[in-house]
């Protein structure tokens, strides 16, 4: 697979400017040399979001985050590093060269640019076929008018298509006269375990509805099947929808329908509908429901529900009234309330479902549902607990359990509580003895060990900050900051700076060996290459460095009093560890003797040898930096 060139990388990075690709999602004010604004990642209502434009850098001090503009769209599209260099080629209009086996190659070889290629080709020819005369493309835009009551203008809109029922082989031979078989294999189009020269479409006699991603670009396809038209002998004949299979493209567990367009819509509306189906969110915006968003024919997934949270943290679950639809609903909230989401539930008539609920409806729709909602523990009550009969104190205790164990992965405390007295005032119970059963809850699973349980506690932050230029007083913050601002002392200071010094376990010192390695392997290429050389964790913590500031007014002389710090902190470790044990032992499960005289004066010749190093720390000295 070829590889993005590092000089087209260097060219975007030195000509993009960052304040003009993140002032898309945020609003920014100019404070000083920085620019402010709110949190894209998290929920707040102080700015705590800077951007350094003469550095090109960008940190988030809510969220920890931090990187160039490169790692900015990594983090709110979801982007790899080479689609983050892509999409900002595409943008701004640079030309980007690959590398393949030392080669340089035109962007145009590229796989994914491609597969892309070929998906908006299909969805021309899928067009071409629903806007013919024929017979059957009739009856295919009857079907979306008159059964379905979708009107021309929405399929227009949507691109919305006909895959044709023969087998004839039309949309390969078109296909292959730019693109290369071996690519088309990868688009899902063809079932590629055909032997045959012409591989059969997967597509046929189907309506056809373009699935795009974040960017409105089609990446697949879902073919609904019409009856008299889908021919009998298609290998999905059976199936009312097919999608495109897995592709580089393409992952049914990633992408939400509608979410191209829905995401443009939120800053208006400010709350997601998640609905079952396609058809089912086109039905939502047919009435002006336009942040309506769908799975891809399969359940909802975490990862989904992160991608919503991006945007907005309020989610309206609008699914089918029927058995299935509500065991759906129940993992939605499991998973939402995880995401810390603030999602309620639309409670249909029984035997309707989104679309029937939603034909022939006006603007005040979204009244009409809002009247239909009721809360993540209103619903959690009325699935577990019966209704209609009076509930006896053990489906009440069973019940108050399962809504322990959705609530506790939540990080706040407020919002806990908060449901908590809900469920105690729509069960009848006193608040008071459902608080104390949740603590004994939590307590219990703690003891078990299970992750995300109150008071569990987690890993501590790494290099924490509230503010720029905020100054975190260890030895370990500061030699980060020498690093990363006077890179002239990295090679200094990793010939000095011994690998026993650091303990490992210690995130903070982790990051100091992986840094002080890349000097002294000479493998520190600037900041052109950190994302490259270090894991995105570190990345953050590395720019967030940067961030801050550099606030030494004598670098040298702040190197040499880490250097100290760092060679005491070590010297009086080992001189503990030499003094601590009062008995030997021969083993584990041994009885342990007291030490003897020998034992005790070879301790001692130890420590005076620790001591004597004590004297004499590792020293920096201006030639060394020259």
């Amino acid at each position: 697979m070829p590889i993005i060139s590092r000089e087209s990388i260097e060219s975007i990075r030195k000509n993009v400017d960052i304040c003009d690709v993140v002032s898309t999602y945020v609003q920014l004010r100019h404070i000083g040399s920085r620019w402010r604004g709110l949190s894209p990642f998290n929920q707040e209502k102080t700015p705590s979001f800077f951007i350094l434009p003469e550095k090109g850098i960008f940190k988030c001090f809510s969220s920890g985050h931090a990187g160039d503009v490169f790692r900015f769209l990594q983090l709110k599209e979801n982007f790899s590093f080479a689609e983050a260099v892509e999409w900002l080629a595409e943008r701004y209009h640079f030309s980007l060269r690959y590398e393949e086996n030392g080669r340089a190659v035109l962007a145009g070889e590229n796989h994914t640019k491609a597969l892309l290629e070929i998906h908006r080709a299909a969805e021309g020819f899928f067009r071409e076929c629903w806007r013919s005369s024929g017979t059957l493309a009739e009856r295919v835009r009857e079907y979306w008018e008159k059964d379905r009551g979708f009107s021309p203008e929405l399929a227009e809109r949507y691109g919305i298509g006909f895959a044709p029922p023969e087998d004839n082989g039309e949309l390969f031979h078109r296909l292959r006269k730019a693109f290369a078989p071996e690519t088309m294999a990868h688009s899902g189009l063809f079932y590629t375990s055909h032997s045959g020269y012409v591989p059969p479409p997967r597509f046929r006699g189907r309506l056809m509805i373009p699935i795009r991603d974040i960017h409105g670009r089609t990446i697949a396809f879902a073919g609904r099947q019409l009856e008299g038209i889908t021919p009998p002998q298609d290998p999905a004949h059976e199936s009312k929808y097919i999608n495109s299979p897995q592709t580089p493209l393409f992952s049914k567990g990633e992408v939400l329908f509608g979410l191209d367009q829905a995401r443009q819509q939120i800053r208006e509306d400010g709350t997601f509908l998640l609905v079952e189906g396609q058809l089912d969110a086109l039905r939502c915006h047919s009435v002006g429901l336009q942040t309506a968003v769908a799975p891809q024919g399969t359940g909802v997934t975490e990862r989904q529900l992160h991608q919503l949270r991006r945007y907005s943290p309020r989610l309206w679950c609008f699914l089918d009234s029927d058995g299935a639809g509500q065991k759906a609903a129940l993992r939605v909230l499991e998973m939402a309330l995880k995401e810390e989401m603030e999602v309620r539930f639309i409670l249909l008539p029984e035997g309707q479902d989104p679309d029937s609920y939603l034909r022939g409806k006006g603007s005040v729709v979204l009244q009409e549902l809002e009247a239909l909602t009721c809360s993540a523990i209103g619903f959690a009550v009325r699935h577990w607990l019966p209704q209609g009969t009076a509930a006896d104190v053990h489906e009440k205790e069973r019940t108050l359990r399962s809504i322990f164990a959705l609530i506790h992965p939540i990080s706040s405390s407020v919002i806990r509580e908060a449901y908590i007295w809900e469920a105690s005032r729509l069960m009848g119970i006193d608040v008071r003895s459902v608080l104390s059963d949740f603590g004994h809850f939590c307590d219990r699973t703690k003891l078990q060990g299970v992750p995300g349980a109150p008071g569990s506690g987690g890993t501590k932050p790494l290099l924490e900050a509230t503010a720029p230029g905020a100054k975190i007083h260890s030895v370990t913050y500061d030699l980060l900051s020498l690093l990363v601002h006077h890179e002239n002392l990295g090679a200094p200071l990793a010939r000095l700076i011994e690998k026993a010094w650091l303990d490992e376990r210690d995130p903070d010192h982790a990051l100091l060996g992986h840094l002080l390695e890349s000097f002294r392997e000479n493998l520190w290429n600037g900041w052109e290459q950190v994302d490259e050389n270090f894991t995105p964790q570190e990345c953050d913590r590395l720019y967030t460095v940067l961030a801050t500031g550099d606030f030494f007014e004598d670098p040298l002389e702040t190197a040499n009093m880490c250097l100290r710090k760092l060679h005491r902190d070590h010297i009086q470790k080992a001189i503990r560890e030499i003094m601590a044990p009062e008995h030997s032992s021969s083993g584990e499960g041994a009885e342990k003797t007291p030490l003897g005289e020998e034992d005790w004066k070879d301790r001692i010749r130890q420590k005076m040898h620790w001591q004597r190093l004590l004297q004499h720390p590792p020293q920096l000295n201006p030639q060394a930096i020259s």
